[in-house]
């Protein structure tokens, strides 16, 4: 879990970096770092898939998946925060 937990905190600090963040809360203090404009960090399905697996006993470095568009059920590439906290895992939205 030290892993995903680092993974995000690259992501939201790179982030900053690049004085990126969502548009959730308007431009107040409430703003959260983030590559989308519409959700944070911690709200992809892959995040918390891979929380899921790292529960279930997985280990980070043999963790792999794609991404999937559940309306058309076709492989997609992974938004632009899931690009760089899983940078390091294998398969990520390749067919």
């Amino acid at each position: 879990m030290v892993k995903l937990r680092d993974a995000i905190e690259l992501t939201k600090n790179k982030a900053v970096k690049d004085n990126r963040y969502t548009d959730l809360f308007g431009k107040s203090e409430l703003e959260k770092p983030s590559y989308q404009k519409t959700w944070r960090v911690e709200n992809c399905a892959e995040i918390w898939s891979v929380r899921q697996a790292i529960m279930n006993g997985a280990v980070w470095d043999n963790i792999s998946f794609r991404c999937v568009d559940i309306r058309t059920d076709m492989n997609k590439p992974p938004c632009s925060n899931c690009q760089i906290t899983f940078e390091k895992l294998y398969e990520i939205g390749e067919e």
